[in-house]
């Protein structure tokens, strides 16, 4: 199975990575990643309405990112610990599975939880 995403620690735990910027071209809204790599996401005519767009969507996609990059930390210290304890390398993948799906299918009611603390 190919690997999607490369295991990279982001230095400051408490912050935002820096890409993607979405910035506003005229009257485009422009997603730039951390290469340089322009991507069209949408026109808007109003200057107004097309910062307010781009500001919501940097804070949306730097707050997946760090949200993937947490979970893909905390990934790696799981299966650091589960083979610590002995558990066959073997049955990492379909316990980690059943565990992710498990968490997945009660995600809505577990965040409200954690909302609410």
């Amino acid at each position: 199975m190919k690997c999607l995403y490369v295991v990279k620690t982001l230095s400051l735990r408490d912050t935002l990575p820096e890409y993607p910027k979405v910035i506003v071209d005229g009257d485009v809204i422009v997603i730039v990643s951390e290469d340089g790599d322009r991507m069209i996401w949408d026109w808007e005519p109003d200057k107004t309405d097309a910062e307010r767009v781009a500001e919501e969507i940097e804070i949306g996609l730097k707050s997946i990112f760090y949200v993937r990059s947490r979970l893909i930390d905390l990934l790696s210290d799981v299966v650091d610990r589960l083979t610590a304890l002995d558990v066959p390398y073997e049955m990492l993948d379909w316990v980690i599975d059943d565990a992710y799906n498990d968490v997945n299918r009660n995600l809505p009611c577990l965040i409200e939880r954690l909302k609410s603390r």
